[in-house]
């Protein structure tokens, strides 16, 4: 009689009929609620981005037909009525501009303004109504105070663009000279302008 060895034989082919037979479906069960939810995010999802597209495509249909606001092209222009006061204005503005950042201004020179030649007019033909202007200008910054200039420069209206950079590293006495150093900068602001009346 030799039952006795067969007997925990079985009782480990019952443990796995049970671990098959119930936590197999468990597992499955499990994965299935998971994949659900992924299932009911996406669809959350796929909702926001379907409004999305529908706004898109009413405001591209507004745009399309004429309907809504028009923008003010205008804004991006310093007004002037000749050149020379486009300049000054400009040169106005990077002062205003400069104080706000908190750099040490050192010079600001109008350079001879120049027709932009791309857009330049047939002979013949009007002349073109705008043109662009230029400033160059010198400064003494720290690293985060010209960041906040430059950002303030191109970041605002009317639309300015540095078109010349050239940045150096003074030096000066102070333990925090490494940490954020006192540069010298040298730029080249320019800037379209339309006639306007005087």
């Amino acid at each position: 009689m030799t039952p006795a060895p067969a007997a925990p034989a079985g009782r480990t082919l019952r443990a796995l009929a049970v671990l098959v037979f119930i936590g197999v479906p468990l597992a499955l069960f499990a994965a299935a609620g998971g994949l659900l939810l992924q299932a009911e995010a996406t669809g959350v999802l796929a909702a926001r981005q379907a409004a999305t597209v529908a706004q898109l495509q009413r405001r591209l249909a507004a745009a399309i037909s004429g309907e809504g606001r028009q923008i003010d092209t205008g804004a991006i222009y310093l007004a002037a009525p000749t050149p020379e006061l486009a300049a000054a204005t400009l040169q106005q503005l990077v002062i205003r501009l400069t104080d706000a950042a908190g750099v040490r201004l050192i010079e600001t020179q109008p350079l001879d303004r120049f027709v932009d030649l791309s857009r330049a007019a047939p002979a013949g033909a009007a002349a073109p109504t705008d043109e662009t202007v230029q400033l160059r200008v010198s400064l003494d910054a720290a690293n985060a105070d010209l960041l906040a200039l430059l950002t303030a420069i191109e970041g605002g209206l009317p639309l300015l663009t540095v078109e010349q950079l050239q940045i150096r590293r003074l030096s000066r006495t102070g333990a925090d000279d490494d940490a954020d150093p006192l540069l010298r900068v040298d730029l080249v602001i320019g800037a379209h302008w339309k006639a306007a009346a005087p």
